[in-house]
């Protein structure tokens, strides 16, 4: 049966043909295939492989995501992930990985849909969940052709995840039906938070001795002369406040001790079996495997990285999971979307430099306004917990099953 005229008019716009199945070689490895569209529905689909995998331990996952939501290529270090930049609509980029991997599903985020990739897929059978589409995810065209290409391209779908009940009723529209259609929450980045024992954190708990507390994380060389001129401004008001600084570079700590007794602030590195003596005005703790304690610990939290450009801050998600409220300074493109959440949401503030910081920490350090900050926190972390649940859920029915669950007959 010849093409109908929307997908053939497309494809003779591109020139591309939609390759032949050929003979699939599948290993004995499950393989999910995700693509992403941005930055943040790449992170979330990174997050929910990386939970995946901690279920089943065979599972490898082929990440594409699409060339023009991207500046730059992003850089996996997963040796059990396998990146491809689809920078048009042309299925011999994904031609090998569609023959030789054999992906047990995909879980295709977002619109920018390519109906060639799409439709090869199809054709070899793929398993195929669309999620998190939004209004704006499927632009309305005028042309009629591009209307039908779009109607054809979600026919290939098994099911079809919604944001909002108005986009549902724009997908009944182009024909897709109730049975494969759901509303769902927006797809987020997790977190899964560092552990600790409740015996370190009640230990802990005791050496403060009810001491006001604040935590700076990931602190680059470059900005110790910034947290301690904030550290500085907050103890002339509050005279107990304590300091625990963790560096980015455990090297660094002989630098940040130096500077420290330079600036006449008492301080202390940080030993699990040793008291915190009263007098000691800064921690030291050097060593990152204690994050998850700290952030338990410390009631608020600067990320650092990101007073100074260059590094492009740290995700505050697993902060703000344990209930510490954030600061932040400008530089945080690395993870835009998460502080402008969270921000919004009255769980994070911004500052600019020492002072700023050391103002922002007498503010914040306040009981009440630090548990307001965690609990808004808590409920923008937690804000995608169900989808990713449910996406769990979905993907090992379908691996262990061979089919999406509740798909279309």
């Amino acid at each position: 049966m010849a093409a109908p005229l929307g997908i053939a008019t497309y494809r003779a716009l591109l020139g591309r043909k939609i390759p032949a199945p050929s003979q699939s070689r599948r290993s004995d490895e499950e393989l999910v295939w995700v693509h992403a569209t941005n930055g943040t529905r790449l992170a979330a689909l990174l997050d929910l492989g990386h939970r995946l995998q901690s279920l089943r331990n065979d599972v490898r996952l082929l990440v594409t995501v699409d060339g023009r939501g991207f500046p730059a290529a992003p850089v996996l270090d997963d040796d059990s992930t396998k990146l491809v930049v689809l920078e048009d609509d042309q299925p011999s980029a994904i031609q090998h990985y569609l023959d030789e991997w054999a992906p047990n599903i995909c879980l295709w985020a977002g619109g920018n849909l390519m109906p060639n990739i799409i439709a090869a897929a199809a054709a070899r059978a793929v398993p195929m969940v669309l999620l998190d589409v939004g209004e704006t995810d499927l632009p309305t065209r005028r042309r009629k052709w591009f209307v039908d290409m779009t109607r054809l391209t979600l026919g290939k779908f098994d099911k079809v995840m919604t944001t909002s009940a108005p986009t549902s009723e724009a997908m009944r529209r182009l024909g897709v039906a109730d049975a494969r259609l759901s509303v769902t929450g927006r797809l987020r980045p997790s977190v899964a938070p560092q552990p600790c024992s409740e015996s370190e954190l009640t230990s802990l708990t005791q050496k403060l001795s009810s001491r006001p507390v604040w935590l700076a994380a990931h602190v680059q060389a470059s900005e110790f002369a910034s947290v301690i001129e904030a550290h500085h401004a907050a103890l002339r008001l509050i005279h107990r406040l304590l300091l625990v600084i963790v560096p980015e570079h455990e090297n660094d700590a002989d630098q940040l001790a130096d500077m420290l007794a330079a600036s006449n602030l008492r301080f202390m590195s940080w030993e699990k079996s040793a008291p915190i003596e009263d007098h000691k005005q800064v921690l030291i703790a050097p060593d990152p495997a204690n994050m998850g304690l700290w952030y338990r610990a410390a009631p608020l939290t600067f990320m650092a990285g990101s007073l100074e450009p260059g590094v492009g801050g740290h995700s505050p998600l697993e902060a703000a999971a344990l209930g510490s409220a954030i600061l932040y300074g400008p530089n945080i493109s690395a993870h835009l979307e998460s502080y402008t959440r969270l921000a919004a949401g009255g769980a994070a503030h911004s500052v600019h430099d020492g002072p700023s910081l050391g103002a922002a920490v007498l503010q914040m350090i306040a009981p009440d306004t630090a548990s307001a900050m965690a609990l808004a926190g808590w409920e923008v972390v937690t804000e995608g917990a169900e989808l990713t649940d449910r996406l769990l859920d979905l993907i090992q029915d379908t691996l262990d099953f061979g089919q999406v669950p509740d798909a279309r007959p």
